[in-house]
C-alpha cells in the first residue's frame, strides 16, 4: 500500500464514523446486538462507579464530623463531671452572685 491508499482509507473511516456507517462498512451488522450490549454494560458500570463514589464520599464526610462530635461530646463530659460535685457547683452560685444555698433543714413534708 503505498501512502496515498493509507490516507485515502483512513479518511473513508472518518467519514463513515461522522455518518454512522462504520459498521455497515465493516459488514458488522450481524453483531449489533452484542456491540449495544457492551455499550449498555460499559454505561452501567460508570454509572454505578459514580454512585459508589458519591457515597464513599458522603461516608469520609460522615466519618469526619463524628470524630469532631466525639470529641466535642467527650469535653462536655468532661465539664459535667467536674460540676457533679456540690461544693463546685456551691462556688459557681456563689461567683455568679446567686443567693441560692444548700438547705439548712430538712423538707417539709405536706399531707393532706
Amino acid at each position: 500500500m503505498d501512502f496515498k491508499s493509507v490516507i485515502k482509507t483512513i479518511v473513508n473511516a472518518i467519514k463513515a464514523v461522522m455518518k454512522g456507517e462504520l459498521l455497515l462498512k465493516l459488514n458488522a451488522g450481524k453483531y449489533f446486538m452484542h456491540i449495544a450490549w457492551a455499550f449498555a454494560l460499559c454505561a452501567m458500570i460508570i454509572g454505578y462507579r459514580i454512585v459508589v463514589d458519591s457515597a464513599l464520599s458522603r461516608v469520609e464526610k460522615n466519618s469526619a464530623e463524628i470524630r469532631e462530635l466525639q470529641v466535642i461530646k467527650s469535653s462536655k463530659e468532661y465539664e459535667l463531671k467536674s460540676l457533679y460535685r456540690r461544693s463546685s457547683i456551691a462556688n459557681m452560685l456563689q461567683e455568679k452572685g446567686s443567693g441560692l444555698k444548700e438547705p439548712e433543714k430538712p423538707a417539709v413534708r405536706l399531707v393532706k
